[in-house]
């Protein structure tokens, strides 16, 4: 692969859509970059950040012994900016390989998903958290019943 050729994965999507289960698969496997700084996240925010991108500062992120592998961005809330696919292409040259995957999830399942990612940072409180799913008992058809 030439040194001139980028190759970027951008991961936009719904909250708890399983974005950062994605960066961490890939990550996993070997197959991303690291950040050349410990504060870069999953989430650069990069072109929400940057009005004006360029390929050097976009680069820049990212850890330069990795070149051959792909510059990962999996920033959510890109899903939300309507002029964000013009601002990363706007980077990309004619030989750069340029990736999409956007997750979403269906609604019912992103709200659960939420409920237990709050449950398990201890951010919901009262009757709602005081047991969590580890004691939770069965519903009984048989009571509803016998009370109508």
């Amino acid at each position: 692969m030439s040194g001139d050729m980028n190759r970027s994965i951008i991961i936009p999507g719904m909250p708890k859509s399983g974005t950062t289960f994605l960066y961490h698969v890939l990550q996993e496997n070997g197959l991303i970059s690291g950040y050349s700084s410990p504060t870069f996240t999953k989430e650069t925010g990069f072109f929400l950040n940057h009005q004006s991108p360029t390929r050097e500062s976009f680069n820049s992120i990212f850890d330069q012994a990795d070149h051959e592998k792909w510059k990962l961005d999996a920033t959510p809330s890109y899903i939300y900016d309507p002029n964000i696919v013009d601002r990363i292409s706007e980077i990309n040259g004619k030989t750069d390989q340029l990736v999409f995957i956007i997750c979403l999830r269906q609604r019912v399942e992103q709200i659960f998903s939420w409920y237990i990612h709050f449950i398990s940072h201890h951010l919901i409180f009262g009757s709602w958290a005081s047991h969590g799913f580890s004691n939770s008992q069965p519903f009984e058809l048989s009571v509803l019943n016998s009370e109508l």
